[in-house]
């Protein structure tokens, strides 16, 4: 006869899956039902089965079909005998059938959009590559700099400190960083230099996780551990840094599914993100295209060697859906010692600019610094990509067309061989009509 205390059931959503327990005459019964997958009507799922925290079974039976949950519950049966344990597996694996089916086919629930609040402006926790509450993804080849400027960026972010030297705006939050890579000696080791860097002594609040399960399966897990360390904190304003996404998808980065099932897990817990991730063989964001259409901030890192112990990277915005894209930026990694000092920089008078820029960012970056003459940008773009003039000259003449045709930049009215950036009153007002 089946006893339910009044702890239990739990039925609950654990990632892109569930989480069900009962308490059947005095036992246990876990499961967790994930990966699930509907194709032809049926409705097929991944279902790990403990008992008294003792593994029963794992199988993926097909959740509609008779014949498919006739195996399951008997193959549990085998397991652990009803006669012997009081569960009457036939029952419980119906239940759990028409719980996961009918809160799959029902989703979230719907509501009224106009009772939604929507904040005045778009909100960041660093500027511009941290999106609250949303999936920010950072991209580039591996040993770059990407795990570094993330480290740096949780830095900011729990101490509060202020430096301009970084090129940020950055607001106070609570960093949990998942990691998939390295070890706690690494991620500590790297925090340490960084806030020697920075002149900062004393503890800090960051939170570490060595990870080594798809995200997926962890989402319940990760999501009750940001409930038990911030209680008080909007789960907004918690990042979560995932270093990398390979490993956080299981290792299908080429599988649709095992990308949308990460991001899923992601959506669930609700967190502010930041995924890193890598490159293929042609410098590509690697894996399926769902990781750019889940991205609703992508930055790609481009590294540039200067000499020994000091790293150039360029930042380049390459989707955004709430914002604009933004101009490429770039930052300088001087590695001593006892220390690792990172500073911002103009990306047009750094060795990663002169290399990585395309002719319309490298001219728009020129024209930003200073007025220049149409005249001389040719042999301006020419020199610094070490091209000849008449290489370069119909695409700088493309690009400066099309830039003053979308009034990016316009022609001095006194000057029409000058060009330069809209007066700032004019930017002000193309910014609010943008965000309007």
């Amino acid at each position: 006869m089946e006893a339910v205390s009044s702890e239990y059931p739990v039925f609950e959503r654990l990632g892109s899956g569930y989480l069900l327990v009962e308490e059947w005459n005095g036992h246990i019964v876990n499961a967790t039902i994930g990966l699930i997958v509907e194709k032809n009507g049926g409705i097929k799922a991944e279902v790990a089965v403990m008992v008294d925290n003792q593994p029963v079974a794992r199988s993926a039976p097909t959740l509609n079909s008779v014949s498919g949950l006739d195996q399951f519950w008997r193959k549990l049966n085998r397991r652990l005998k009803h006669e012997d344990y009081g569960i009457d597996w036939e029952a419980w694996a119906e239940g759990m059938a028409g719980r996961v089916i009918d809160a799959y086919r029902q989703g979230e629930p719907d509501i009224n959009l106009s009772d939604v609040s929507v904040p005045d402006e778009v909100q960041f926790l660093v500027d511009p590559y941290i999106l609250r509450g949303q999936p920010n993804v950072l991209y580039g080849e591996g040993s770059g700099g990407k795990s570094t400027l993330a480290l740096l960026m949780a830095v900011l972010m729990d101490s509060g400190h202020v430096d301009t030297r970084h090129g940020m705006i950055v607001k106070p939050a609570k960093v949990f960083y998942l990691d998939y890579e390295t070890d706690e000696y690494e991620a500590s080791h790297r925090i340490k230099w960084l806030r020697a860097g920075m002149g900062l002594e004393g503890d800090y609040g960051i939170a570490y996780r060595h990870c080594t399960r798809p995200l997926r399966d962890e989402a319940h897990t990760i999501r009750e551990m940001i409930r038990r360390r911030w209680p008080d904190t909007a789960i907004e304003e918690v990042v979560l840094i995932v270093d990398s996404l390979g490993l956080a998808t299981g290792g299908a980065l080429e599988e649709a599914e095992s990308v949308l099932n990460y991001f899923t897990a992601l959506r669930w817990i609700g967190a502010t993100s930041l995924t890193l991730t890598h490159v293929n063989k042609e410098g590509k964001i690697y894996g399926s295209i769902y990781t750019i259409n889940a991205a609703r901030n992508l930055w790609e890192l481009q590294k540039e060697a200067v000499d020994r112990g000091r790293l150039e990277v360029g930042m380049f915005h390459r989707k955004a859906n709430i914002i604009e894209v933004r101009q490429p930026t770039a930052f300088e990694l001087s590695f001593n010692p006892d220390s690792l000092i990172v500073t911002s920089k103009n990306i047009i008078d750094s060795v990663v600019g002169d290399k990585k820029l395309s002719v319309p960012q490298m001219l728009y970056k020129l024209i930003e610094a200073s007025p220049r003459q149409r005249s001389m940008l040719s042999k301006m773009v020419a020199e610094r990509t070490g091209k000849d003039d008449d290489d370069v000259y119909n695409a700088v003449t493309t690009a400066i067309s099309r830039m003053l045709r979308s009034g990016s930049i316009i022609e001095d009215p006194n000057n029409k061989d000058m060009l330069r950036l809209p007066s700032e009153q004019v930017e002000e007002e193309q910014d609010e009509w943008k965000i309007g």
